[in-house]
């Protein structure tokens, strides 16, 4: 007979975590540029709808314009993150059981006459490589990344990427599980209080 247990544990689920790289680093600079177009037509816009409507800007137009510069500046917006969506990977990082994530430390020892656990400059590249999947762009379709596609994608990121990295190995496996759910159930009957007993 099934029994209870084994069932609820045969549906455990470790939490994912998608980080994406853009391969085209002056894209997200052209995002930027692209973005504060897009506040300074917004106040404009903003401003020319405060006119009243005898001021030259409303007489003439210029709340429409305004209108029109603002969806301009969106529309360029939009289409530079089309660019950057084609030009970019998305790395789907899994949590692991504990045993696993500790063996990961172990093969990365603390630098020589460091205070650290595990060498951050490595153990972070570790876990990921170890738990990550490619997701297919054609077919969203999880894809295994070889030794070589890893090394490629390791040598090529910025600190920063890194970071989103690191900072998705802790969520998957430190930052999940950590909150305690015993207040997500139903309340327990309560106590009465011995001053409330009766007599």
């Amino acid at each position: 007979m099934s029994d209870e247990l084994d069932d609820l544990l045969d549906e455990r689920r470790l939490p994912e975590k998608d980080v994406a790289i853009c391969l085209d680093l002056t894209l997200l600079a052209e995002r930027d540029q692209a973005m504060k177009k897009v506040q300074d037509a917004a106040r404009a816009h903003a401003s020319a709808g405060k006119l009243s409507p005898d001021a030259p800007m409303a007489s003439d137009g210029g709340i429409a314009k305004a209108k029109r510069d603002l969806d301009a500046a969106n529309a360029a917006v939009h289409e530079i993150e089309q660019r950057i969506a084609s030009k970019s990977i998305v790395l789907r990082i899994f949590g692991v059981d504990r045993v696993t994530y500790n063996q990961w430390m172990l093969s990365c020892p603390p630098r020589k006459g460091r205070q650290e656990v595990y060498d951050p400059t490595k153990f972070f590249m570790h876990a990921a490589k170890n738990s990550a999947k490619f997701v297919s762009k054609k077919d969203g379709e999880l894809k295994d990344i070889t030794a070589a596609q890893w090394f490629r994608i390791d040598k090529t990121i910025t600190d920063g990427e890194h970071d989103r990295i690191a900072n998705a190995v802790i969520e998957v496996n430190r930052a999940a599980g950590g909150m305690d759910v015993a207040f997500f159930g139903a309340a327990s009957p309560t106590t009465p209080d011995s001053s409330e007993t009766s007599d």
